[in-house]
């Protein structure tokens, strides 16, 4: 999730917070086999939100990185990998039309209009240890996230 400006995130039922910068949530849920059609989400403040939910059939969290806030090609943090796994990507700014890239990594999915904070999610597969830092490319000042999941 991304707010436009600073925020006090509520979760969704059953969602863990595993990152929460105020303009940044970051969530995870072990799915059932009975899940609502939407969840919501709220965050304190008038500013515009955005966001995504992923399904990610199998997978367990398993690392979270520090947060890396307003660089202009965000360096985001290592996560170490207690196996095999795939690690997430999230990149945020508070500004419409931003767009994101990561070099040798897929996107996921982005968001990037004109009516709503941009959000970008990159994926790739990593062995057991350390990712290393992650480098993204903004065309403006943006933050970012790594999530290791199992």
């Amino acid at each position: 999730m991304a707010s436009q400006a600073g925020a006090n995130w509520t979760n969704a039922d059953s969602f863990v917070e595993r990152a929460d910068t105020g303009t940044h949530l970051v969530a995870t849920k072990v799915a059932t086999g009975s899940e609502p059609a939407s969840y919501v989400f709220t965050a304190s403040g008038s500013s515009k939100l955005a966001g995504f939910i992923l399904r990610i059939p199998g997978a367990v969290f398993d690392a979270i990185g520090a947060a890396s806030i307003n660089n202009m090609n965000v360096v985001l943090p290592a996560v170490t990998m207690t196996q095999d796994g795939l690690a997430l990507a999230f990149v945020f700014n508070s500004l419409a039309s931003t767009s994101f890239s990561i070099s040798g990594w897929a996107l996921v999915v982005q968001d990037n209009n004109a009516n709503t904070p941009s959000i970008g999610i990159f994926s790739k597969k990593v062995p057991a240890g350390s990712t290393g830092t992650v480098t993204t490319t903004s065309t403006s000042a943006s933050s970012g996230i790594l999530l290791g999941v199992k």
